[in-house]
C-alpha cells in the first residue's frame, strides 16, 4: 500500500505517513482506492437471522407494537414459542387487534397493562375547570365499545379451540404480560362467567355450563385422586377450582 500512497501525501518528520492525513486527503481527492485499501467505510457482515431474532425479542410486549406487522419476516416465526402460535392463527379481526394493541399500550397513567374497557372510579377538578375521570380504560367511552367486546370475547374463543386455554394464557403472560386477573376482568364485562384461573384448571371455557363444569371436574378428580394414584395436592387444587366455578354459577342465579 506504501507503493500506492507516494506522491499522495508527505510523510511526517520520521518519514512515516499519518493514517489519518491519508483518509482526510482521500476523502478531499474522491481516492476511493485509498480509502478501500484501508478498509474505511466497511462494516463486518450482518447475521440478518440474528439481528432480527434480537431486535423482535427486545420488543415483546413493549406499548405500540403490532405483531402481525412482524409477521412477513420469516425470523418472527423463530422468536418465541408463543409468538410463533399468535402469528399462526388466523389474522384477528380489526376490533380484536384494537382491543390487543389498547392492552399492550398499557394504562395513559401508569403505562402498566390494564383493562382497557374499565369504567371511571371517580372525576376530579381540573386547573381548566373540567372533570377529568380517573382509573378509565382507553375504550371505555370508545363508540363501538361493546362491539369490541363482542369481537374479543369472539376471539378468545375460537382462539382456544385452536390452540388451547393454556397456550393462550402463555400467549398473554409472555406478548402481552397480562395477569390472569386482568383478563378475567376483560372478559366479564358487566357479567358473571366462571373465574379464569378455574377454567384454567379444569380445562374449560369461562362461558362453560354448569353441566360442562360438573363433566371437566369429574374427569379429571378420575385421574388427580389420591385413590387412583393421583396427588393429594394436585386433587384439592382441582377441588378449590370446581368449588369456585360453581360458586359463580350461584352469583347469577
Amino acid at each position: 500500500m506504501t507503493e500506492d500512497l507516494k506522491g499522495f501525501t508527505d510523510p511526517d518528520s520520521h518519514g512515516c505517513f499519518s493514517e489519518c492525513d491519508v483518509v482526510r486527503q482521500a476523502i478531499r481527492d474522491g481516492r476511493k482506492d485509498i480509502l478501500a485499501a484501508l478498509e474505511i467505510g466497511k462494516l463486518p457482515p450482518i447475521n440478518k437471522k440474528e439481528y432480527w431474532v434480537n431486535f423482535y425479542t427486545s420488543k415483546l410486549g413493549t406499548p405500540y407494537v403490532n405483531y402481525w406487522d412482524w409477521k412477513a419476516n420469516p425470523e418472527s416465526m423463530i422468536v418465541c414459542p408463543e409468538l410463533t402460535q399468535l402469528l399462526s392463527l388466523p389474522d384477528p379481526s380489526k376490533e380484536v387487534k384494537e382491543v390487543l394493541q389498547a392492552i399492550l399500550d398499557g394504562d395513559l397513567f401508569t403505562g402498566q397493562n390494564s383493562n382497557p374497557f374499565r369504567k371511571a372510579k371517580q372525576t376530579v377538578p381540573t386547573i381548566q375547570g373540567y372533570l377529568a375521570s380517573t382509573g378509565r380504560g382507553k375504550l371505555d367511552i370508545h363508540p363501538n365499545k361493546s362491539q369490541l367486546h363482542k369481537s374479543f370475547i369472539n376471539w378468545y374463543q375460537e382462539t382456544i379451540s385452536h390452540i388451547g386455554i393454556e397456550a393462550l394464557m402463555r400467549v398473554f403472560k409472555v406478548l402481552y404480560h397480562l395477569e390472569p386477573e386482568i383478563l378475567q376482568k376483560i372478559l366479564e364485562g358487566d357479567s358473571e362467567r366462571i373465574p379464569l384461573t378455574s377454567a384454567v384448571v379444569l380445562g374449560i371455557d369461562i362461558n362453560s355450563t354448569l353441566s360442562q363444569v360438573k363433566a371437566a371436574y369429574k374427569a379429571k378428580a378420575k385421574v388427580c385422586h389420591p385413590d387412583t394414584g393421583g396427588n393429594a395436592a394436585d386433587f384439592q387444587h382441582l377441588t378449590r377450582a370446581y368449588e369456585s366455578a360453581l360458586q359463580s354459577f350461584k352469583v347469577r342465579a
